[in-house]
């Protein structure tokens, strides 16, 4: 606690420190841009972004029965970005190609950006429909706040 006057402190700030009640640490008004957050963390902000090293098991209801849907027609105008894009992807290993026949066929979705690029989706909506979810709830504010009282 800070009072203002000319008052003999109860404790000494290293005393306080040492006891831990006073925590020095970065100002609460210091404000963090976003550059400052990626000049501070460029090596978090390089790159794709992809999780390396890992094997995602997605289960799938064997009951559903799969589904090839049909392509979407593409305007002419964009056919030629779309193929550009895609060929970006592949590069990247965002995306592979599939040869061979497939069970499942999701229809692509273009959807144009601002700056005239193009942003290529999927529409999984049916796909969807078949992967079993496995469900992680979360705790309530009261049940965490049970659980510390007693620790």
């Amino acid at each position: 606690m800070v009072i203002d006057g000319n008052h003999t402190p109860l404790l000494g700030r290293s005393t306080a420190s040492e006891l831990g009640i006073l925590l020095i640490g970065p100002s609460v008004n210091m404000i963090n841009t976003k550059g400052d957050i990626v000049s501070k963390y460029s090596d978090l902000f390089c790159g794709l972004g992809k999780l390396k090293d890992y094997q995602l098991k997605i289960y799938i209801d064997k009951n559903v029965k799969p589904i090839a849907q049909p392509t979407r027609r593409l305007p002419f105008n964009i056919r030629k970005s779309v193929e550009e894009k895609l060929c970006e992807l592949e590069e990247m290993d965002v995306i592979e190609r599939v040869e061979g026949p497939t069970e499942w066929v999701s229809p692509l979705v273009v959807v144009p950006k601002r700056n005239s690029e193009i942003r290529i989706c999927v529409d999984m909506r049916r796909a969807n429909e078949a992967v079993k979810r496995s469900r992680h709830p979360i705790p309530t504010v009261d049940e965490i706040l049970q659980e510390l009282k007693w620790s």
